[in-house]
């Protein structure tokens, strides 16, 4: 999805942080730390924002640069199921809570 929606802004052997992504043939990635997001992306050109304000998210960062984090994670059930977040990265969000505008 986001080499769709990014083109060539994103890069998986930079953005994608998962040891998974050695299974779509990219090379491992290092740092197996639980506090890795799946991604990161340095939206310096505003594509990842302006994704997201398309799609319904209100604009929320006053930055035209802006470093998200995200963060995948699968569940037994459905899209509405409860899942489990590590508290390393419930800290890390605790932390990186965007300023509204």
């Amino acid at each position: 999805m986001l080499e769709i929606h990014l083109g060539r802004e994103y890069v998986p052997k930079i953005h994608w942080m998962s040891s998974l992504r050695r299974l779509a043939g990219h090379s491992p990635y290092k740092d197996k730390t639980s506090e890795a997001s799946s991604f990161t992306f340095t939206d310096s050109n505003g594509t990842l924002k302006e994704f997201l304000i398309r799609h319904g998210w209100k604009k929320f960062a006053c930055d035209k640069s802006t470093i998200f984090h995200i963060k995948v994670n699968t569940t037994e059930e459905g899209l509405e199921a409860d899942f489990v977040l590590d508290p390393a990265q419930v800290a890390k969000v605790s932390v990186f809570i965007p300023i509204l505008c």
